[in-house]
């Protein structure tokens, strides 16, 4: 995860979703307790309204709707989880050992045995290290052969026995746990484009993909919503199984020489467990719950929350973009929003994560001038908990039991990846 505001375009549109082609003897596992049996146990603190009257769940032609009014936590910030703002292991240096210097991190996972291994995008290596945090191995580098990268966009975990790294055009590079290179082969999605435009996997080896939209033709000048299929594989070698519906992959300001997505764009946010699909809009606080067999069998809805775009949003950008770490990007972009038409709204958030409990975590947008990042958390049925802070300066990375991996970069725009302790409390 810009001036009077110029006039705003019709809303943003999500292509009805393909008729059901054939209903599964009953819901998926994830789905079939009716009870929010999760919450009795989970919340802390102020418990807030009763359940009948905090949380409704309906069914609409089979699919499950799960409409929370308000959180399990009570309205107050981290009375339920906490995550510790003192890591317990961190990787990352201003000056000395190369082997510890950090820079474009492109992604970090840990691994069953507690090593954490780091994509460094600015030596295109791929890095182990230890539960400790010392440093074991690098592989990878930067060039054309194999295993190298020409640019390391992206590491993730899409098998349990496995890393995996992704090139410029998502060339998938696949390592051992011991780094030994085991395959190489890219990513394709139907379509005059074959490298995805985003991408999400489980450990247990599910993908799913969203494409660029429609390229045929002229490019798209001002502000534009790319639409295009969401596809499920499952291997990222193979061919897709299933397409989940039309959405928006990314609203964009289109220019003569190509289209940057619009800093208050929103766009299709995707997360993958082992028997779900998340396909997020960010039109509303509100996700759409799949399985893998392509049925939509759940939507999560959440408050409402305030998404208008005001003046002093733009103003506040503007600000922020002085002392940014990039602040020509950002007067650039901001002179092309004020050229451009507004998306209809801000995105009502710009990440989705499942943690390895079965917990969704979504990500707030954070609108100018706000503090942040916040994480609000679903149990595994739907029902919103509440919301967690993490320290101001984390990117989460992956959520599991008791902690969080997350990148780190200080005032100085040094980078880190720190391991946090998570309290479920």
């Amino acid at each position: 995860m810009t001036a009077a505001v110029p006039p705003r375009r019709a809303p943003l549109h999500r292509a009805p979703l393909r008729p059901a082609r054939t209903r599964l003897p009953g819901l998926s596992p994830f789905l079939a307790t009716v009870g929010l049996a999760v919450l009795a146990g989970c919340g802390g603190g102020d418990a807030g309204p009763a359940e009948g009257e905090r949380v409704q769940v309906r069914d609409s032609a089979g699919v499950r709707i799960v409409e929370s009014r308000a959180p399990a936590w009570g309205n107050e910030d981290n009375v339920g989880w906490t995550v510790s703002p003192t890591p317990t292991v961190q990787i990352g240096l201003e000056d000395g050992d190369p082997r510890y210097v950090l820079s474009r991190v492109a992604g970090a996972v840990r691994t069953p045995s507690g090593e954490i291994v780091i994509g460094d995008g600015f030596t295109n290596q791929v890095r182990f290290f230890d539960a400790e945090g010392r440093f074991v191995r690098a592989v990878g580098g930067a060039g054309s052969g194999p295993g190298e990268f020409e640019y390391l966009r992206e590491l993730l975990r899409c098998g349990p026995n496995s890393i995996h790294a992704f090139d410029l055009n998502w060339q998938l590079k696949e390592f051992s746990l011991a780094g030994e290179l085991l395959r190489e082969v890219p990513v394709r999605v139907p379509g005059t484009i074959p490298s995805p435009y985003s991408l999400n996997c489980s450990v247990g080896g599910a993908v799913v993909l969203a494409g660029w939209g429609d390229r045929s033709g002229p490019p798209a000048l001002g502000f534009h919503a790319a639409l295009s299929p969401v596809w499920l594989l499952d291997d990222l070698g193979g061919e897709p199984v299933a397409e989940l519906g039309t959405f928006t992959s990314s609203e964009r300001i289109g220019m003569p020489t190509g289209s940057s997505p619009h800093p208050f764009g929103r766009h299709a946010v995707l997360a993958v467990g082992e028997d779900r699909v998340h396909i997020g809009t960010s039109e509303s606080f509100e996700v759409l719950v799949f399985d893998h067999a392509a049925e939509l069998r759940a939507i999560f809805r959440g408050p409402a929350p305030d998404l208008e775009i005001r003046p002093e949003h733009l103003a506040r950008y503007r600000e922020e973009g002085e002392s940014a770490e990039n602040p020509e990007f950002h007067a650039r972009m901001a002179r092309q929003m004020a050229e451009a038409d507004m998306p209809p709204s801000f995105p009502a958030y710009d990440r989705l994560e499942l943690d390895d409990q079965g917990h969704l975590w979504v990500r707030e947008f954070r609108k100018p001038g706000e503090e942040g990042p916040f994480w609000h958390v679903f149990d595994p049925d739907g029902a919103l908990l509440g919301r967690v802070r993490t320290p101001a300066s984390m990117e989460i990375l992956e959520i599991g039991a008791d902690w969080v991996l997350g990148l780190h970069r200080d005032a100085l725009g040094v980078e880190s990846v720190q391991l946090h302790a998570l309290d479920r409390r």
